[in-house]
């Protein structure tokens, strides 16, 4: 299994981070991979114009 959290949160350090750590930590122990893509990182135009190849 496999999965993909999103980080939201526009700082750095967030409550939110915290409980993807959690999350990503438990699903580690329990064998299944676990990908994160922070939104602050991506490019805004990328964004607004739904560029999926970005």
């Amino acid at each position: 299994m496999s999965a993909l959290l999103i980080a939201g949160s526009p700082s750095e350090r967030s409550r939110s981070a915290a409980l993807l750590d959690a999350v990503s930590q438990r699903l580690h122990a329990r064998g299944a991979l676990a990908d994160r893509i922070h939104i602050r990182n991506l490019s805004p135009q990328a964004l607004l114009l739904a560029d999926f190849g970005h």
